[in-house]
């Protein structure tokens, strides 16, 4: 099974959002490693015990460093590349930070995937899209396993954006990546 995961995935190019964040940095780390084109599009980590600030993973993997609300400004950099896979990961990943600051979590997490779908709208290379969002979609079912068909739902500001991001993406999916 892996070496067939591998043909698929050597050459390949991809653009991956958040890749400077833990799962991102893993992710293009593996990809890279699997031989496909990584370019990676990021806020940098300010922590200096993250992946992505590791030399190695700089030499690796080429991020475009700025907020997902920019993505257009690198538009031409990104068009050259010719991402075949977009795997969008940016957002501002955490609960407690949604509470102190809101705005910026909804901006980031709805206006962030809006302007990631808007940009791969203009992408004639783009055959797949993956956009990750997180268990904390779903409506709390108080102990109840959750799956892809639960209901979306979420209280706090953080799971309401990722319940948001989940039902833009898909909209998206319907109406222009079919």
């Amino acid at each position: 099974m892996l070496n067939s995961f591998f043909k698929v995935i050597k050459g390949k190019r991809i653009l991956i959002t958040g890749n400077t964040g833990f799962v991102g940095s893993y992710l293009s780390l593996t990809l890279f490693l699997l031989r496909a084109k990584v370019l990676g599009y990021s806020l940098k980590m300010e922590n200096k015990n993250f992946l992505s600030n590791n030399t190695n993973y700089k030499k690796k993997i080429k991020t475009i460093k700025d907020d997902i609300l920019n993505i257009n400004k690198h538009k031409k950099e990104i068009k050259k590349f010719k991402p075949q896979i977009i795997i969008h990961l940016a957002s501002q990943p955490l609960v407690k930070e949604s509470y102190s600051n809101t705005l910026k979590t909804y901006k980031t997490n709805i206006l962030g995937t809006v302007k990631v779908l808007e940009f791969c709208k203009q992408l004639k290379s783009v055959n797949h899209i993956l956009v990750f969002t997180s268990d904390k979609v779903y409506e709390n079912l108080n102990g109840f396993t959750l799956n892809e068909k639960s209901k979306l739902g979420g209280i706090d500001p953080y799971s309401a954006s990722k319940s948001s991001q989940d039902i833009i993406t898909n909209s998206y999916k319907e109406s222009f990546f079919k």
